[in-house]
């Protein structure tokens, strides 16, 4: 009564009683792609996981009640250990697939809250590189409009304090012409 691809775990070594518990897995298949490489499609939400049925693997079956009660009572067993393995290998890798899922999106969005911080750095970087360069080129207008005035305004007080002496010192030379001029 084998199955092709089948894998025992335990066998009964008295020829009239032959009994072989099958571990659920054919030759070279795992518990992480049992479902997969059989055609199941799991789903997640508990209500379909109840409509597709229980956990129970399609060859566990109850012995035939002529066999006798000791061997009825160890092949259940068996057949519940090895749910409780299969649950427990199931749930484990569960555990392992979502943790490995949720820290691969944990690294994702660090990685993109980084490029994100960069990005705004440079944006940063780049605008007040703009506001620095405006404030320079300000500045330097500023000065030299300063500049400009000061150089023209001294200009205008050299040329206001000149024409200022010339006229003091011609009216002081007519005046004193005239004063030659009454006294002799």
């Amino acid at each position: 009564m084998r199955k092709k691809g089948f894998t025992p775990l335990f066998r009964c070594d008295n020829p009239s009683e032959t009994s072989v518990v099958d571990s659920g897995f054919a030759a070279g298949e795992s518990p992480a792609n049992h479902h997969e490489e059989r055609g199941f499609e799991m789903d997640e939400s508990i209500s379909g996981q109840i409509a597709a049925g229980s956990n129970v693997s399609e060859h566990a079956q109850l012995s035939n009640p002529r066999e006798g009660l000791i061997y009825t009572w160890v092949d259940g067993s068996l057949g519940v250990a090895d749910e409780v393995v299969r649950a427990g290998f199931g749930l484990l890798d569960d555990v392992r697939v979502e943790t490995q899922e949720r820290l691969g999106a944990t690294l994702d969005l660090i990685e993109g809250i980084q490029r994100s911080v960069l990005r705004v750095a440079r944006k940063a970087l780049v605008r007040t590189d703009a506001i620095s360069a405006r404030a320079l080129t300000s500045g330097q207008h500023g000065w030299y409009a300063l500049l400009g005035t000061l150089r023209r305004t001294s200009q205008g007080a050299t040329a206001l304090a000149s024409e200022t002496a010339v006229s003091i010192v011609g009216e002081r030379k007519a005046t004193q012409q005239l004063i030659i001029q009454q006294s002799s």
